[in-house]
C-alpha cells in the first residue's frame, strides 16, 4: 500500500504529532547540554516519513522518534546514547511486534547553546526490530511512546497459494521477511548420499514486499524451515577410497531424495539437488491446519526419516544415529605396541607388534552398496588404522579388538567386508555412544592349526562427543 499521504501528515503534524515543539526535558551528550534536542529527531522523523513511503510502509499520528537514555537522569535533564528509535512503524517485511527502526547520532560542532547531534539517515534496507529491554526512550517534549503496536492498522494481504512449496536461497528469502527463528539445537537427518540440518523453524503472518505481500492461505499455516546441506555417510575418505576401488561413484546420491509429506500428498522438494554439504537454503510450505501428517521426508533405500513441518521435531522414528552432529574424531594420537605370540604346535615365538589408529565414526548402513544397517537405536563404530605384525603392515586384526562400554559390557570387533585385502572393521554400539574402551586381546586363529594372540593385554581410551 503506497503512502502518498505520509509527507502531508508530516507536514501538518502525522509522524512527530505537531509542529511547535516544547523542550521542557533537557537532554545531555557526554555532561554538554544538547542544542535544539527537538530539531535532532525532527530530522530523524522526515527520514522516516521518506522511508515509509518508499517502502509501502505504514504511520501514524503517534509514530515518533526518541533519544535512548544513558542511565538514571541527571537531575531534571537525561543523557542519551549514541542512537535514535523511532516507532511504531510497520514494513512488509516486519514481523509481528517489531516494529521500530534504529538508526545512529553522532557528536557535531558545538554552540552557544550546547552542542549540537547530528542523526544519520536510517538505512535503507533497514529492518524494523522489537525494542530491546533496558533500552529507556525520551523526547524533550516529555512524551512517551505508545505501547505494542501504537495503534497501527496494518493492510491486509491477498493469500499465497494453498500450494506454495519453494526452497529458497537465504539472500532472496530476506529480501522478503521470511527468517525463521534459529533452533537451540539443529535437527539432523543424514542419509547415505547426502543429509540435512533444520537450524530454525517458525511460523510466518506474511511475506513478501509491497504488492508481492502474502498472508497463509485460508484455512493454512505458513511454515519456514532454514536448512543446511551435510554430508552423508559416503562422504567419509575412508568410505569414499572403498566406493572408488568397487568402481562407484564419487557422490553417491541417486538413492537419496528429500520430500515434503502433507497428508496423503507427497512431492518432491524443488531445487533439493543443489543442497550439496554447506549449503543454506529456506523452505516455505503452506500446510492446512487440519493436516494429520506434514513432515520434510529425507527417503533412501526403504528408510524415510522425518522431520515435522509444524513442530520442527525429528520423527519417532529415525533412527538415532543418522540424528547426531557429531559422527566421527580423529584417532591419529592413539598409537601403541602389543606383546604378541605365534604358537604351531608345541612351539611358539614373542614378538612385538605396533598399532597406529587412525580415525573412527558411528554409521547407520555396513558399507557402499550394502543395504544392511545398524539397528534403530544402534551404530556401528567403524575404525581404520594399520598395524604390523612380525615385521609385516597390515590392516587393524578384528580378532584382537574387544570394545568395553561404560556399562561393563563388551562388544567383539568384527570385519565387515568378504575381502582378505581390506578389513573394515565395525563394532555395534548404542547410537548415542560417546566413550568407551578399546581394549586389545585375543587370538587369529589359522586353517593350520597356527594362531597369533596378543600375551599382554592393552587399552585405548576412545571418545565421540555429540
Amino acid at each position: 500500500m503506497a503512502l502518498g499521504v505520509t509527507a502531508v501528515l508530516l507536514a501538518a503534524g502525522g509522524v512527530g504529532g505537531y509542529l511547535l515543539w516544547s523542550e521542557p526535558v533537557p537532554h545531555t551528550w557526554e555532561g554538554e547540554t544538547v542544542a535544539k534536542a527537538g530539531g535532532v529527531l525532527r530530522a530523524a522523523e522526515w527520514d522516516l516519513a521518506a522511508l515509509a513511503q518508499d517502502r509501502d510502509g505504514v504511520v501514524n499520528d503517534d509514530t515518533r522518534c526518541y533519544f535512548a537514555a544513558e542511565g538514571e537522569p541527571e537531575g531534571d535533564a537525561v543523557a542519551v546514547r549514541p542512537e535514535v528509535w523511532c516507532g511504531a512503524v510497520y514494513l512488509p517485511d516486519s514481523e509481528q511486534g517489531a516494529y521500530w527502526l534504529r538508526t545512529d547520532v553522532s557528536k557535531g560542532e558545538r554552540t552557544d547553546g550546547g552542542v549540537r547531534l547530528e542523526v544519520a539517515p536510517i538505512p535503507e534496507g533497514a529492518r524494523t526490530q522489537r525494542l530491546p529491554d533496558g533500552v529507556e526512550l525520551s523526547r524533550p517534549d516529555g512524551r512517551d511512546p505508545a505501547g505494542g503496536d501504537g495503534g497501527l492498522v496494518v493492510p491486509p494481504a491477498p493469500p499465497a497459494g494453498a500450494d506454495l512449496l519453494r526452497l529458497l536461497e537465504p539472500g532472496a528469502a530476506q529480501r522478503q521477511g521470511i527468517a525463521p527463528p534459529k533452533a537451540e539445537e539443529p535437527v539432523v537427518m543424514r542419509g547415505w548420499g547426502y543429509g540435512v540440518e533444520i537450524t530454525g523453524h517458525g511460523e510466518l503472518d506474511r511475506f513478501g514486499r509491497g504488492e508481492a505481500v502474502r498472508a497463509p492461505a485460508q484455512g493454512h499455516r505458513l511454515l519456514a524451515l532454514a536448512i543446511t546441506g551435510i554430508e552423508g555417510e559416503s562422504a567419509d575418505a575412508e568410505v569414499e577410497r572403498l566406493i572408488l576401488e568397487k568402481g562407484g561413484e564419487r557422490q553417491a546420491t541417486r538413492d537419496t531424495s528429500l520430500r515434503v509429506r502433507i497428508g496423503e500428498d507427497e512431492r518432491a522438494l524443488p531445487g533439493a539437488r543443489s543442497l550439496s554439504a554447506g549449503a543454506e537454503r529456506v523452505l516455505l510450505v503452506s500446510v492446512p491446519r487440519g493436516a494429520g501428517t506434514a513432515d520434510l521426508v529425507l527417503a533412501e533405500r526403504g528408510l524415510r526419516q522425518t522431520v515435522s513441518l509444524v513442530t520442527g521435531e525429528a520423527g519417532e522414528d529415525n533412527p538415532a544415529v543418522l540424528g547426531r552432529a557429531d559422527v566421527s574424531t580423529d584417532l591419529a594420537s592413539l598409537s601403541g605396541e602389543l606383546t604378541v605370540r605365534a604358537r604351531a604346535g608345541d612351539r611358539f615365538a614373542d614378538s612385538t607388534a605396533s598399532y597406529q589408529l587412525v580415525s573412527a565414526r558411528l554409521a547407520y548402513y555396513r558399507g557402499y552398496g550394502a543395504r544392511q544397517h545398524a539397528a534403530k537405536d544402534s551404530a556401528y563404530l567403524l575404525l581404520w588404522g594399520d598395524m604390523e605384525v612380525f615385521d609385516e603392515g597390515r590392516s587393524l586384526i578384528p580378532e584382537w579388538i574387544t570394545m568395553r562400554l561404560p556399562d561393563g559390557s563388551t562388544r567383539e570387533a568384527k570385519n565387515l567386508t568378504d575381502r582378505d585385502d581390506y578389513v573394515w572393521i565395525a563394532i555395534e554400539v548404542p547410537a548415542d555412544f560417546t566413550h568407551g574402551t578399546l581394549v586389545f586381546k585375543g587370538a587369529l586363529e589359522f586353517d593350520n592349526g597356527m594362531s597369533v594372540s596378543v600375551v599382554r593385554e592393552k587399552e585405548e581410551k576412545l571418545s565421540i562427543q555429540d
